[in-house]
């Protein structure tokens, strides 16, 4: 039987770190790209390395949206992406889009 473990948003860094600090087993954020809130004031990579790296000191992880419900045009650029976050330190995605998991999966990510 797994443990339950407690998601929490994260609409910015610090957030992110008080939700940590705080009990968040993980945290879930939306990137630049490849998301359904791409106008919001989602996290850039360097943020995102620094999340992983504190979120990692205490024993947290991070799960990073990848929800773009993608058009073939929609994949320029997905594979730098997904290896940029791989390269950052991420624990998961999240994503419903099967090309976007079966892409990762094919790349052979950490995540």
């Amino acid at each position: 039987m797994s443990a339950i473990e407690l998601l929490a948003p994260a609409g910015n860094l610090e957030k992110a770190k008080t939700a940590i600090r705080y009990g968040a087993n993980a945290v879930y954020i939306g990137g630049q790209s490849f998301s359904l809130r791409s106008r919001a004031s989602n996290f850039n990579l360097e943020q995102i390395h620094e999340l992983c790296i504190f979120a990692h000191e205490h024993e947290a992880k991070v799960h990073v949206t990848v929800n773009v419900i993608p058009h073939p045009t929609d994949f320029d650029g997905l594979e730098d992406y997904l290896q940029a976050l791989d390269h950052a330190g991420i624990d998961a995605i999240i994503s419903a889009s099967p090309a976007i998991i079966t892409k990762a999966l094919k790349m052979g990510t950490s995540f």
